[in-house]
């Protein structure tokens, strides 16, 4: 495969192709029944192409893709002043304030020190209001927030999103789509399919046997039990429900094509570059919010979105180890 417009975009062919045949061979292989690839420069797609049991026209759940949406979303709150990062929870959910949770802060949610990483929520559960507030109310600490680094897979993004429910007096799902999905104009990106509009999204599907408790240990996972919990097969196949795609979870529900999540992940920079947007959220180059924000003007290791010394401003890898990682202080979207 080429691409006729290759120097339009600046990218090298060969490797182009190099990517998509290693895609095919996966697919070939039994790896994976389908994929899509794509990638987007200077707010365009150059590429988008689909391979195996899957058509362009095809959409998938994006699971911690979603995350992002909800950190977006959080930026323009934290722009606008209808927030701040030591905003506390309880100031606007005021049930949330049981078990030592009255000290958990906006920060501590979007940086995953909040101290609920196993905090549970049935998708169906965090649908309504006032089951998430049941919920909510139920949730008890780990640890002091603040005071450790560990990964929410999804509980800190309920909070999250009851939050943007609160401020906004929108349901967040509909505010998210009006305020960070539109303005860019992905139309197939969505949190919170409904029912009706669900038949282009392809199924999850297991494939191969999943790595059990020791095997996961021995690799360095820490919690192996409680990602087992989390996000093992019977977790995961949720998102195959309709219920579930229409609830829209916070942290892993979100749906599109990979040519949306491509243009989606230009957006900051477009985001960035609107002269409407306070000195602290317009930064001179690309990337420079997240080198500003980060502990002592050192690069928080622990989150995917901060780049690194010599990255030429370029996201770099998750280092979630926790010995000497600094808690860090700006919104994170992994």
């Amino acid at each position: 495969m080429t691409l006729d417009h290759t120097a339009e975009f600046g990218i090298d062919a060969g490797r182009v192709e190099h990517l998509v045949a290693e895609a095919e061979a996966a697919v070939q292989a039994g790896l994976t029944p389908s994929c899509q690839l794509a990638l987007a420069r200077e707010g365009r797609v150059a590429l988008f192409t689909a391979l195996g049991q899957a058509t362009t026209g095809h959409r998938y759940v994006v699971f911690s893709v979603t995350k992002a949406l909800i950190a977006a979303a959080m930026w323009i709150l934290l722009d606008e002043g209808m927030l701040t990062r030591s905003t506390h929870v309880v100031e606007l959910v005021p049930e949330f304030g049981t078990n030592g949770k009255e000290a958990v802060t906006v920060q501590h949610l979007l940086t995953h020190t909040a101290g609920f990483p196993r905090a549970p929520m049935h998708p169906l559960e965090g649908g309504t209001r006032e089951e998430r507030v049941r919920r909510f109310e139920q949730w008890w600490l780990d640890w002091e927030p603040g005071t450790r680094f560990e990964y929410h897979p999804s509980s800190a993004h309920w909070v999250l999103a009851h939050l943007i429910q609160a401020v906004t007096g929108d349901d967040y799902r509909s505010w998210i789509k009006q305020r960070v999905i539109s303005p860019f104009g992905l139309r197939r990106l969505e949190l919170g399919a409904p029912r009706a509009e669900q038949e282009d999204v392809l199924d999850v599907r297991m494939i191969g046997e999943m790595a059990g408790r020791r095997a996961l240990s021995d690799a360095g996972i820490q919690n192996a039990d409680y990602l087992l919990a989390e996000m093992g097969a019977r977790q995961l196949l949720r998102y195959n429900e309709p219920d579930v795609r229409e609830v829209g979870v916070p942290g892993a529900g979100g749906v599109s094509t990979a040519a949306d999540v491509a243009l989606f992940f230009q957006a900051p920079r477009s985001w960035f570059d609107i002269p409407t947007r306070s000195p602290a959220c317009r930064p001179t180059e690309p990337w420079a919010w997240w080198r500003r924000a980060t502990t002592a003007g050192r690069p928080f290791e622990g989150s995917a979105w901060t780049p690194r010394p010599g990255a030429s401003g370029a996201p770099g890898p998750a280092d979630r180890s926790r010995g000497g990682t600094p808690i860090p202080d700006f919104p994170s979207a992994i």
